[in-house]
Parts: structure tokens; sequence; C-alpha cells
């Protein structure tokens, strides 16, 4: 489903069009399947196992190695380091540039799962301050800062990025190339009644 005006642009102008059909070469058809005849054998335990070869259970238990609470391999670093923080907040109360910076690549994961489209934008975005609980990212395109400054997308990013941190945070997208600084453009601005789309 097209959502942006350039998509719906090409939509409409591929509309009119008709597609060429590719032929097809006709399905293949499947040998049938002929049920077995004879029983299949009983699983038995494999001749090192009745031996006492080694194996990587016995192994991990003889080292005392605790693995109680990783069952798939992963050690309690990893665990940590995807789970939400807490008491990240300096003594002031406040999360600082450094720690959202450290669970930044969790919060991408977590919007990827559930947003389409906003990853991409918060891939080309940078960290570059983070004030009273307010979240600056700069993006190159003014684009970008208006996708994540909408709404419902605000509210969702402010929300994945307050639950892995794990403090209240609201995130703002800030244009890098703002063109109000430059003198010559603000005089065409006024004069003409514009903006300038980057």
């Amino acid at each position: 489903m097209p959502q942006l005006a350039l998509e719906l642009a090409v939509v409409d102008a591929c509309g009119a069009q008709t597609v060429a059909s590719i032929p097809t070469a006709p399905a293949a058809t499947t040998p049938p399947v002929h049920e077995a005849t004879s029983e299949v054998a009983p699983v038995v335990a494999s001749a090192d196992a009745q031996k006492g070869v080694p194996t990587s259970r016995n192994l991990l238990e003889d080292s005392g190695e605790d693995r109680s609470n990783s069952t798939d391999g992963t050690n309690e670093q990893e665990i940590a380091q995807e789970t939400p923080a807490e008491g990240v907040a300096d003594s002031k109360g406040a999360v600082d540039i450094a720690t959202v910076q450290k669970y930044w690549t969790t919060f991408q994961k977590s919007v990827r799962d559930k947003h389409a489209s906003l990853p991409m934008t918060l891939e080309q975005g940078e960290i570059t301050r983070v004030e009273n609980g307010v979240v600056y990212v700069t993006v190159q395109f003014a684009f970008y800062a208006e996708t994540i400054n909408t709404g419902k997308n605000s509210e969702l990013l402010s929300k994945l990025l307050s639950e892995v941190i794990g403090s209240k945070l609201v995130l703002v997208a800030e244009h890098a190339g703002s063109t109000e600084s430059d003198p010559n453009v603000a005089a065409l601005m006024d004069a003409f009644g514009g903006e300038v789309i980057a």
C-alpha cells in the first residue's frame, strides 16, 4: 500500500499502462508417494553415551559453570545488554547522552519490530544532546525530522525509548541542514513568503 507522495505518483503513472504477462511453464507433476512397508527402528542411546565418552552436556557439568539461567547459550552480559536499564539516571535523576547512546542499538531493534519505515530515519540520525528528559536526534533531511516528529510516530518512538532505557523520555528530531541561519536564504524566504524544503 503506497504511503508517500512519490509512491502515489508512481502508482498513478503506472496505473494506466498494461503489464505484459510472462508465459509460465506448465506445473511440474510429482511422483506419487508410497507408504513405507517396514517399521522404523527404535532410537537407542549411542555407544559413546553408553561408554561414558564426554559430551558437551557432561563437559559443562564438569566445569562447574552455572548455566541454569541460560538455555540458548547466551551469557549474562548479553542478556543484561538487551534488558531495560534500571537506575540509569544520574544523581539529579536525568538520563545522559552516554546512556542513550549505550542503548540506542537496542532501541533501534525494538523500533524495527514495531514499524516498517521509521528505522531507516533513525539510522540516518545522530544523537546530539539530552536535556530535561528530551533526546534530540539530528537528521539530514527535513522530511525525516517531520516523519519522526509526527504525532503517532513521536509517541511510539518516545514510548519505546522509555521502555528500553527505563526512564521517561521524549524523542525529538531536528533538521541538520537548517537554512534559516543563512541570510540569503532567509531573505528569499521573506521575499517570496515560502519555506525551503530540503
